[in-house]
């Protein structure tokens, strides 16, 4: 079924070029029919021109006589037709000098179109660079204003990151201090769990005594809780019921016993007004902390009228002067009034004298984070440095591109410097030429008009000499009539050649045609 189609296909593609081959050269012997017409009509239209023309018929003795005619008017006109000769040369020169000084006038112009486009480039390059160089100049200016504020940041940056860093290290310094000194013991920690457990419980709990008054200034630490002694670890209620209950309820979850001050039932001295001039660092332990008025009962049945010194030497002075007193050095030593002094290191004090710094721990662990946070806004030295350095290589860059386009510029400028000057050389060269290529085209037309008169003269003088030989043959003009004969002889031999050339191209694509096989 393929080879059928396939050869159907072929036949169908022969039939169509025997066809269109048929086509061609009915087409072909057409053309060349019509080209023998024309030869045929070209021929018959000669004919009819020469007769028309009518033709110059001369027996032996007139062509003889037309011979000498001719040679006489050579000699009539030799010396016009030598006139003639050099008037054509010196029209030649003259033709040259003219052609000359119009190429010279179109070069200089042409050259002068060609150097205005290049000046108008120059000058948009230029104006396109300078606006390039401009702005990166704006743009240099603007990355070493950004370095110098980066550096001058950085620097403050620097002072403060130092700054927050010692306050951070300080921080966790005072943190891992305050950490050492709160580790409780596990008795303490049930403890500190049950009064939580009764502050939610009864109402009528406020805490303990080191929970609920605040040291003015941490060195006191030490001294209060020794002052307060086992006080220290007492819960301050609000009624004996409460502190009852609060008993029975250590009891029934068998936690250790505690000491409760009933704020309505107890009974504290007043503080000793006249203790407050004793002098030197002693103070009144009441003094050096703060606490609520409502708590005031309690605090001073705790603390009494203990006084507090810097050291245990001032102390044992104060104890021992006129009348007996308790008093506390911050190291902790204990004077009692009886003589007897209690000191030493004790850890439980300790960590007792630590609950009065929970406020304060809070408050440093908010610091050290802040502290933290601010140095996080600041970012790295690392960072620090990177950006100046990225803001250095910035600057360098801005600032070899601004020398480039400085020297582009400038290049530029230049060019449209020179094509303006060399256009205006040649314009004033130009303007030069002008005068003389008009003068030589002015020349040039006298001197064809002096060829002219030469060419008059000569043409009379030979109808002089053939005046009566063309009235007797019956010619206007013997010569004008073998001149016309001649050329229009030369014109039909070149229009005859071109149509013989047509027919045989014809006759030659008709050969191929008919010869070519389409089977």
């Amino acid at each position: 079924a393929k080879r059928q189609k396939a050869a159907e296909s072929s036949a169908r593609r022969a039939r169509a070029e025997q066809a269109q081959q048929a086509a061609d050269v009915q087409r072909l012997e057409a053309d060349l029919a019509a080209v023998g017409e024309e030869e045929a009509a070209f021929e018959r239209a000669q004919a009819r021109e020469r007769k028309k023309q009518g033709s110059l018929q001369l027996d032996d003795a007139q062509m003889r006589e037309y011979n000498a005619l001719k040679e006489q008017a050579g000699a009539a006109t030799c010396k016009l037709r030598q006139e003639q000769g050099v008037l054509a040369q010196e029209h030649r020169a003259d033709e040259d000098a003219r052609d000359a000084l119009d190429a010279k006038v179109k070069e200089l112009e042409a050259r002068m179109r060609q150097l205005e486009e290049q000046g108008a480039d120059a000058e948009r390059r230029r104006d396109s660079l300078q606006k390039e160089a401009e702005r990166t100049q704006r743009e240099f200016k603007e990355a070493k204003a950004a370095h110098t504020e980066a550096v001058d940041r950085n620097r403050v940056n620097r002072s403060r990151r130092e700054a927050l860093a010692a306050q951070v290290e300080e921080c966790e310094g005072r943190l891992r201090e305050a950490k050492a000194d709160q580790k409780e013991s596990e008795r303490d920690s049930r403890m500190l769990e049950a009064v939580d457990s009764m502050k939610r419980l009864f109402p009528g709990v406020s805490g303990r005594i080191t929970e609920l008054v605040r040291v003015s200034q941490r060195k006191y630490n030490l001294a209060v809780t020794v002052a307060l002694g086992q006080a220290a670890d007492a819960v301050v209620t609000d009624s004996e019921k409460t502190a009852k209950e609060c008993i029975r309820y250590l009891k029934e979850n068998r936690l250790p016993r505690m000491t409760f001050i009933p704020l309505q039932t107890i009974k504290a001295k007043p503080l000793d007004e006249r203790l407050r001039q004793v002098g030197g660092t002693a103070k009144l332990c009441a003094d050096v902390i703060q606490y609520d008025p409502s708590l005031e009962q309690a605090v001073l049945y705790a603390l009494g009228n203990t006084l507090v010194c810097d050291g245990h030497e001032e102390a044992k002075r104060v104890s021992y002067g006129q009348s007996r007193h308790k008093v506390v050095s911050l190291d902790g030593t204990l004077v009692h009034k009886s003589g007897m002094i209690t000191g030493g290191v004790s850890g439980g004090m300790e960590a007792k004298a630590a609950r009065f710094d929970k406020a304060g721990l809070d408050a440093i662990r908010q610091e050290k984070e802040s502290a933290e946070e601010q140095l996080r806004d600041l970012g790295t030295a690392r960072d620090a440095s990177a950006e100046e350095e990225k803001l250095r290589q910035k600057i360098s860059k801005l600032e070899q591109k601004a020398k480039y386009l400085g020297v582009d510029v400038e290049v530029s400028r230049q060019k449209a410097a020179k094509a303006s000057k060399e256009h205006a050389n040649l314009a004033d060269e130009r303007k030069r030429a002008l005068p003389e290529l008009k003068q030589a085209t002015a020349q040039l037309k006298v001197r064809q008009e002096m060829i002219s008169q030469v060419g008059r003269r000569i043409s009379e003088a030979e109808e002089g000499v053939f005046a009566e030989f063309s009235r007797r043959v019956g010619v206007p003009n013997v010569l004008a009539l073998e001149e016309e004969i001649k050329r229009a002889t030369q014109e039909a031999s070149k229009q005859r050649n071109a149509l013989k050339a047509r027919r045989a191209k014809l006759q030659s694509q008709l050969d191929y045609e008919q010869r070519r096989d389409t089977a």
